[in-house]
C-alpha cells in the first residue's frame, strides 16, 4: 500500500476520511450516491496467496496507555482489533491532523475518529457487507489509486477504517479482524497530590501517576502543572489567587464563584447553594481545538480570602475523577491564630464608607458583604476577629451620608458585624483595599 506509507509520515489524508452515516449497528443499512459504483455482493473471496489464518493480538500495558492518551487527545472510545492474520503485531499510534487517530500493525492500518473518515477521498466503489457480530460495515474503493480496498463501519458513534497495508491479506481476514474489536478500557492509577495554598489550607485532589510536575503561575497567582509525558496535550494544573475583587459578583458584592470563574463558554454543572464552589466544563476552542476541559473552583473565605480553581484537560472520566476528588482542609481560622484588630474608624462620604483598622490585612478580616432584602434596604458587612473600639455596641447610630441614614454594630462570636440602613435602593457595589489597614467600599 504505497499511498498509505506516505499518510503515516504526514497526516493521515484518510484519517480525517470519516464515515457515512448507517454504517454501524445491527440492521442498519449502508447509503449510496450516484456517483459511486455499488457492488451488489455481500460475500468474499479469497486467493490462494492471501492470509486468512488469524491468531490473537496482544498488547503491553505501555501500549494500551498510548492508545488511551491519543485519543483522549479527541475526547475519542478507542477500540482495538483482538485478532490480527497470523504473525501481525502492534506497531504505534499516533493522533491525526483531525480529531482521529491511527493505530498501525504489521499488515494492516486502522483509523478512528468522531467524525468522518472519508473526507476529501473519492470513492470508486462501495460493497455492503454484514460482519459475523451483526454490524453493518461497506468495502470501499478509493479511485484513480492501486490500494487495496478498505471497510469502514461504525462501533457505538466510533467511525473505524480498516485497510491492509498490501494485497496479501483477504477480505475475509479483515472482516473476522472488525468483528473482533473491543473497546479499550485502561484502569489509570492515580496519586494523591497535596499542595499548601496558604497558610493553614491545604487543598487535596487526584493527579494520574507518573504525570510530571511543573511550578506555574505570576503575579499574585500562584499554582502547580502535573503534565502526561505521553501526552503534552494533557495535564493538570491548580492555580490560587488572593484577588478580592475578582471574587466578588459586582451586583451583589457577595463572593461568588461563577464571577471567578469567567471565562467565555464555561458551563457549570454543579454550584453550591451558597456560590462559593462548584464544578463546570470548558467547551473545545478555548483551551485547543479538540480538548475538554473539566474544572472545580473555590472562594476560600478562611483564614484568608482565596480563589482556588483545579482543572484537568483529560477523558472524561478522568477529568470527572479529578474534579470529584478536590478537598479543601483549613486547618486554623484567623479568629485563633492571630491577634484581634481593632475598628479604629469610620469615615462616611457621599457614596462610600472607609474603615480602618489598627493593623491587620484587610483581605482577610472582612467577609460577606452584601444587601439585604427587607425594609429598608441593609448594607451588611461582617470583620473577622474585630474589637468594635469607640463603637458602641447593639446601638442604632446615625450616619451623616447621602447613602445610609443610619448603622448598628453588634458582636457575632470574636467577630463584627456592621449593618447599615440605606437611604438609597442601590444595586450595587466596590471593594477598594487602601494601605493593608483600610478598606473602602463604594455604592452605586
Amino acid at each position: 500500500m504505497k499511498r498509505y506509507k506516505q499518510w503515516a509520515t504526514a497526516s493521515v489524508a484518510l484519517i480525517a476520511m470519516g464515515v457515512l452515516a448507517g454504517c454501524g449497528t445491527k440492521g442498519s443499512t449502508v447509503p449510496t450516491n450516484n456517483n459511486t459504483k455499488v457492488n451488489a455482493t455481500n460475500s468474499t473471496t479469497a486467493s490462494s496467496s492471501q492470509q486468512t489464518a488469524l491468531s490473537a493480538l496482544s498488547y503491553s500495558s505501555n501500549q494500551k496507555q498510548q492508545i488511551v492518551n491519543a485519543a483522549g487527545e479527541f475526547s475519542l472510545t478507542p477500540y482495538i482489533p483482538m485478532k490480527g492474520v497470523a504473525g501481525d503485531s502492534f506497531v504505534s499510534v499516533r493522533p491525526g491532523g483531525y480529531p482521529s487517530i491511527t493505530l498501525t500493525f504489521n499488515n494492516m492500518v486502522v483509523i478512528e475518529s468522531n467524525q468522518s473518515v472519508t473526507t476529501g477521498q473519492t470513492i470508486q466503489s462501495k460493497s455492503p457487507v454484514t460482519l459475523s457480530n451483526g454490524i453493518t460495515a461497506q468495502w470501499i474503493s478509493i479511485a484513480n489509486t492501486t490500494e487495496p480496498p478498505s471497510l469502514i463501519f461504525k462501533l457505538n458513534g466510533v467511525n473505524v477504517l480498516i485497510q491492509p497495508t498490501g494485497n496479501e491479506v483477504s477480505k475475509s481476514a479483515i472482516e473476522q479482524i472488525a468483528s473482533s474489536m473491543q473497546e479499550l478500557q485502561v484502569q489509570t492509577a492515580f496519586q494523591t497530590e497535596s499542595v499548601n495554598v496558604q497558610p493553614g489550607t491545604t487543598v487535596t485532589f487526584k493527579v494520574p501517576q507518573g504525570w510530571n510536575k511543573q511550578n506555574v503561575g505570576a503575579g499574585d497567582t500562584g499554582g502547580s502543572k502535573w503534565v502526561n509525558p505521553m501526552n503534552l496535550n494533557q495535564w493538570v494544573t491548580i492555580l490560587y489567587s488572593g484577588n478580592a475583587g475578582a471574587l466578588q459578583n459586582p451586583n451583589s458584592g457577595k463572593y461568588d464563584v461563577t464571577t471567578y470563574i469567567n471565562t467565555q463558554g464555561v458551563t457549570w454543572t454543579h454550584v453550591a447553594s451558597d456560590k462559593l464552589s462548584g464544578q463546570f466544563t470548558i467547551p473545545i476552542g478555548v483551551i485547543n481545538n479538540h480538548s475538554v476541559g473539566y474544572g472545580y473552583a473555590q472562594v476560600i473565605t478562611k483564614p484568608s480570602l482565596l480563589g482556588m480553581t483545579v482543572e484537568a484537560v483529560v477523558p472524561q472520566s478522568m477529568g470527572q475523577t479529578i474534579t470529584n476528588s478536590v478537598k479543601v482542609q483549613s486547618t486554623q481560622s484567623s479568629s485563633t491564630t492571630t491577634p484581634p484588630v481593632t475598628l479604629e474608624n469610620m469615615q462616611f462620604t457621599n457614596d462610600a464608607v472607609l474603615f480602618v483598622m489598627t493593623h491587620g490585612t484587610m483581605q482577610s478580616t472582612y467577609a460577606d458583604p452584601h444587601f439585604s432584602s427587607g425594609n429598608p434596604k441593609q448594607f451588611i458587612v461582617t470583620l473577622r476577629n474585630t474589637k468594635p473600639g469607640k463603637y458602641p455596641l447593639n446601638q442604632v447610630q446615625s450616619v451623616n451620608s447621602d447613602w445610609a441614614k443610619s448603622m448598628v454594630v453588634t458582636k457575632n462570636g470574636n467577630d463584627l458585624v456592621l449593618t447599615f440602613n440605606l437611604k438609597k435602593n442601590f444595586s450595587s457595589f466596590q471593594t477598594g483595599i487602601a494601605g493593608g489597614f483600610e478598606i473602602q467600599f463604594s455604592f452605586k
